[in-house]
């Protein structure tokens, strides 16, 4: 039984993954502001989007959503490439700082690929 829940919930990751991100960005923005009245309007509705992807399991969306990471994902990567290039000097900071870029935008490429799969497969 314990088994099936597991199964179940597996195909989910990415998403529930990048939910976990968003909300704990959304959390962390709003509780470094002074007032607990201002918050990020975007992340809220970036949340709101995932959690119905999650209940209502729309392929559009789904499809929408990755195309938008994807994007973002690479435009990313090459920021921090042409970041990378910038540092004049070889030190460890330069290469800290494109192997834990390429691990964060690396792997939300990857989940924004991984993602439609699952709901074009039925």
């Amino acid at each position: 039984m314990k088994a099936d829940k597991i199964k179940k919930v597996l195909p989910y990751i990415p998403e529930i993954l990048v939910l976990v991100a968003a909300m704990v960005c959304f959390l962390g923005e709003w509780i470094g502001t002074s007032s607990l009245t201002s918050f990020s309007g975007i992340m809220g509705f970036g949340i709101l989007v995932f959690i119905a992807l999650l209940i209502w399991k729309n392929k559009y969306l789904a499809l929408s959503i990755a195309i938008l990471l994807a994007g973002a994902s690479v435009y990313f990567l090459l920021a921090l490439l042409s970041e990378f290039h910038e540092f004049r000097v070889e030190n460890q900071e330069r290469w800290q700082m494109l192997l834990v870029g390429c691990a964060i935008f690396g792997s939300l490429l990857v989940a924004s690929l991984i993602m439609p799969r699952k709901y074009f497969a039925k």
